[in-house]
């Protein structure tokens, strides 16, 4: 290998570290926010379409089901039982506009 190759190599390696740290760096993470269930709007026991969630500075925020919630562990029987026994959940979610949107539910 000489020494011209080896400079290329490791330029080449600068590189894709510095693109992998910016893609890292600009992705900004997703709100969430921590709070009881309040209400929960449901078409059946499986699907829901938005549920209500109060924190523990009174805030209640609304959110809409995302595509990706997994109904098979949030279903809304199951929304419901946190409702029921006060338990906190956190949910993270996207807003455009103000819509929010839940896109992680988390215990």
């Amino acid at each position: 290998m000489t020494a011209r190759s080896a400079r290329a190599g490791a330029l080449a390696l600068v590189l894709s570290l510095a693109v992998l740290v910016t893609i890292g760096g600009c992705g900004a993470s997703k709100p969430s926010v921590r709070g009881v269930i309040v209400g929960v709007q449901a078409a059946s026991l499986v699907e829901w379409e938005t549920m209500t969630i109060r924190t523990a500075g009174g805030e209640e925020k609304t959110f809409r089901r995302g595509a990706g919630i997994d109904l098979a562990r949030w279903r809304a029987a199951h929304l419901r039982e946190h409702m029921t026994e006060g338990a906190a959940i956190t949910v993270v979610y996207e807003q455009a506009g103000d819509v929010l949107t839940a896109v992680e539910i988390r215990d």
